[in-house]
């Protein structure tokens, strides 16, 4: 009798009269639970002795769970081994969904990565495409298309920003004090068009007012020879420094998605920084991108808190999620998946007892390389692309 009116009390909505408005805390939230009315009648060593015969009968149990993997992290691998998106999926109301590594390769889909964007938009899900590609949006609704994905009119790529700023001029440092004319670290495709059409001139290093690092396949400074070295790349750098010339990057990756060993700007941007150079970067995890599609989403009335980012780098993908005050849903099977240690072969089928481990490793070294990175993800699948959960 003690022990119930200890018990906290909490209002009943709608009940009336003396005492009617007052119901018990359930056992598990009382400070003192009770499994049973027996126990509470019980002498105190007998109700001691009655405990541990449940602990001792609940243990096996617990025990061989634990083996299953049940106990294994709900933000990492399934007590199955991986997590599937769209189960996932169901929590948010939309996705802002990288590119490369998640659902294409750069030149051709996924097997079930267009069915499962399909899937999203059938569910009323909302997607914005948002990827540290350096081209304009245009181009990357183009390249979506030739591969099979259904049309998504919400992109972000960090190259359009980079652009629009270029040509609009908003803010500092984006104004006219930047200057009109660049050197510019190229993708050696349409690095021409895209400076001309923002209105900047191409120009040495030594009459340039800023760099701009969209790629790192060639050089355009004014001159015929548009060959990239980085040895030529660094006597740029040195150069840039020496006349305190800003560096603007559209594209702050590290490394290719198709794990090819040609590297990103986001490198020859830290080399710069490493001189004393000033960079300013556009794209993940930066946060001038998410709020671009924050903007896309308010208009359908989808606040942030709803919103989860897809995508396949810690480094870009998480920790811009998380900066942004969004969830993370991480898929391993992209940029990282060398760095997790699992078979050659994996194929997403691993059971737990494989995965967690692998998953627990990489979350570890990236959290003591990176202070701004919280791991593990809110979420980890192996593959965007579910075509089991699609075909439903």
């Amino acid at each position: 009798q003690r022990r119930q009116e200890r018990q906290p009390q909490v209002p009943t909505p709608g009940a009336r009269g003396p005492g009617a408005g007052v119901r018990r805390c359930p056992p598990h939230l009382d400070r003192n639970p009770t499994p049973t009315a027996r126990v509470e009648q019980l002498e105190p060593l007998g109700a001691i002795m009655m405990a541990r015969e449940l602990w001792l009968l609940l243990l096996p149990a617990l025990l061989l769970a634990r083996a299953a993997g049940l106990g294994a992290s709900p933000r990492a691998a399934t007590a199955s081994g991986w997590a599937r998106f769209l189960k996932v999926a169901d929590r948010y109301d939309a996705f802002l969904l990288d590119q490369f590594g998640v659902i294409h390769d750069g030149k051709n889909a996924y097997p079930g990565a267009a069915a499962t964007v399909a899937e999203l938009l059938q569910r009323g899900k909302s997607v914005v495409i948002l990827s540290n590609s350096s081209r304009r949006r245009g181009e990357a609704a183009k390249k979506l298309g030739a591969m099979g994905f259904p049309e998504m009119p919400d992109i972000v790529t960090s190259g359009e920003a980079a652009w629009t700023l270029l040509r609009e001029r908003p803010r500092a440092p984006f104004d006219a004090s930047l200057g009109s004319s660049c050197a510019v670290f190229g993708n050696g495709e349409d690095d021409l068009e895209y400076m001309a059409t923002a209105g900047v001139d191409i120009a040495g290093v030594g009459e340039a007012d800023f760099l701009f690092a969209r790629g790192l396949f060639c050089v355009e400074d004014g001159t015929a020879d548009k060959s990239y070295t980085d040895e030529r790349a660094d006597a740029m750098l040195v150069a840039a420094r020496e006349r305190d010339l800003p560096m603007i990057v559209a594209n702050p990756d590290f490394v290719r998605p198709d794990g090819k060993a040609s590297p990103m700007p986001g490198v020859i941007a830290a080399r710069y920084e490493k001189l004393g150079g000033t960079v300013h970067y556009i794209g993940k995890p930066h946060p001038m991108v998410y709020e671009q599609a924050f903007e896309m989403l308010a208009g359908r009335g989808i606040e942030r808190s709803h919103v989860a980012a897809v995508g396949d780098s810690l480094l870009h993908d998480i920790r811009g999620a998380q900066q942004a005050g969004i969830d993370g849903i991480f898929v391993a099977s992209g940029i990282h998946l060398k760095e997790l240690a699992l078979p050659e072969d994996a194929t997403g089928a691993e059971p737990a007892e494989v995965v967690q481990p692998a998953l627990d490793g990489l979350f570890r070294e990236y959290s003591s390389r990176d202070a701004g990175i919280v791991c593990p993800p809110e979420h980890t699948v192996f593959e965007f692309a579910d075509e089991s959960e699609a075909q439903r």
